[in-house]
């Protein structure tokens, strides 16, 4: 028998461990495409950067020249055509490969309500995409929940690595440049989009559910009531059957108290007291009035 439960539980283990083992390597391969994708939408990213600064190079050393018809400066209106015209065809290259990639890639719903808002494509810092997503969600729902929070107060704030939509100290998504490259927008064009599509969702969940709400909390105080009247009325009851109970063989357990001919404390007196928690109160009272009737019945 003892052969047989070393066996099982080796088998549970070894199952425990191929699964923990299976869900290790989905999450380094993803996590190993998501960096495939970061590092290959970096480059196209750099590729924009370097065109950019090209084209300007050209343009200053244009603007640099002082002669209005020198053969350098044809010369250089020639060059930046041409950069012109190869940097469009490089455009509709990089968006050809730009949809290629998106339609390749697995992307992750932004659904707070049952109704996507919008999608994530790529990794944000050690965050995976499907983690940017989940995390966004939660504060979405988190702020739909408050109460207290305007949606008026949601803003977007800009900065050299991303664009922030946040409400107060809270971050609710980040916008990157490559998140904008997938979208083929800026950054704060698509923040923009985003900021408005977060704000109809909650106010139009809070517009579908406000009735529902207020039904709801009304109905958890009505039953709060209910259930402390219910304990007040048994704890009463009890209370009751406590004192019957204890009055009903009050003769056959709870004796009088006497000194002499005198009684001291009667046996329906000690029971209250006991069951009122006042024993030593009766106990005093009784003593004192047994006194002064022994006093006066000598005087």
């Amino acid at each position: 028998m003892r052969r047989f439960y070393i066996f099982f539980f080796t088998i549970i283990l070894c199952f425990c461990s191929t699964i923990v083992g299976l869900y290790a390597q989905e999450n380094d391969s993803i996590n190993k495409k998501e960096l495939g994708l970061s590092t290959l939408l970096n480059d196209i990213r750099q590729q924009q950067i370097n065109d950019s600064l090209e084209r300007q190079k050209l343009q200053h050393e244009i603007a640099n020249l002082k002669s209005q018809n020198s053969p350098k400066k044809e010369n250089l209106k020639q060059q930046l055509n041409d950069f012109d015209e190869e940097n469009n065809l490089r455009k509709q290259q990089l968006k050809i490969k730009v949809d290629s990639i998106k339609k390749n890639t697995k992307r992750y719903a932004v659904a707070p309500f049952n109704d996507t808002l919008f999608y994530i494509y790529n990794k944000l810092g050690s965050s995976l995409a499907k983690d940017r997503a989940y995390n966004v969600v939660n504060r979405i729902e988190n702020l739909y929940e408050d109460d207290f929070v305007k949606v008026d107060s949601f803003k977007i704030e800009n900065n050299e690595i991303s664009a922030d939509i946040v409400f107060k100290d809270l971050i609710i998504t980040s916008i990157t440049e490559l998140d904008a490259l997938l979208e083929g927008k800026s950054k704060e064009e698509i923040a923009t989009q985003y900021l408005k599509r977060i704000q109809q969702a909650i106010s139009q969940e809070r517009a579908d559910n406000s009735i529902t709400k207020v039904l709801i909390r009304t109905g958890l105080v009505l039953l709060i009531l209910v259930v402390f009247s219910i304990l007040v009325y048994f704890i009463n009851r009890l209370k009751r059957y406590g004192t019957n109970r204890l009055l009903a063989e009050r003769t056959e357990r709870i004796k009088d108290v006497k000194i002499k001919n005198y009684v001291f404390l009667t046996s329906v007196q000690k029971t209250r007291t006991k069951s009122d928690h006042r024993f030593c109160h009766s106990l005093c009272h009784a003593l004192c009035r047994t006194v002064c009737e022994i006093y006066f019945q000598r005087n």
